[in-house]
């Protein structure tokens, strides 16, 4: 028989004949079936029985069977890490898959992925989820970081802020701005 890991190959089984001169060995899916020279291969995620029959002139005709077992490949989604500026749109939340075979691409999984709520500046956990087990995979989840950053005044509000003595006195042409370590929305002045 043949027992390992998902690699996107196929596989089946190996019947050694001590004396193949004139031996006919046939195969089938299922016991009571049609039997084949061809013998049968797997190639995703379970267990098979292959029966197997030996004929030889003058002998005795041998039969028995063998299991084909093939087991998931492990494989790892990640949330990408995504950064935004305080005030904008979030990125798009994006993963990547480590481990697919060749021949796979992540359009063999289904994953959905969120992030924890919130707006002001600081980190929030970007969580990957989906099925365990997904076709010939056993899937693994890694969460990732979602980061807000202050924002910069742009040159306009900068231009629009002056000082009096050692209080701000602060006039702001609309922006989002940041005074003593809090973080201000303004209007637009209008004149």
């Amino acid at each position: 028989g043949y027992t390992g890991i998902y690699d996107g190959t196929a596989h089946g089984i190996t019947v050694n004949v001590s004396s193949p001169d004139e031996t006919t060995v046939t195969y089938s899916a299922t016991e009571n079936g049609e039997y084949s020279s061809v013998m049968p291969t797997f190639t995703d995620v379970g267990t098979y029985t292959v029966y197997y029959r030996i004929e030889k002139t003058n002998y005795t005709a041998e039969s028995g069977y063998r299991t084909v077992t093939i087991n998931p490949k492990s494989v790892t989604v990640t949330a990408d890490n995504k950064t935004k500026t305080y005030g904008e749109n979030d990125p798009a939340l994006t993963w990547t898959a480590e481990g697919l075979i060749d021949g796979d691409d992540q359009s063999v999984l289904t994953v959905s992925i969120t992030r924890a709520e919130g707006e002001n500046v600081n980190t929030y956990t970007i969580t990957p989820s989906g099925d365990a087990v997904r076709g010939n995979y056993n899937v693994g989840y890694v969460k990732g970081t979602f980061t807000i950053t202050e924002a910069v005044p742009d040159d306009a509000v900068k231009e629009n802020v002056k000082w009096k003595d050692a209080d701000a006195v602060v006039k702001a042409a609309g922006g989002l701005w940041k005074l003593n370590g809090i973080t201000y929305n303004a209007d637009p002045v209008t004149t």
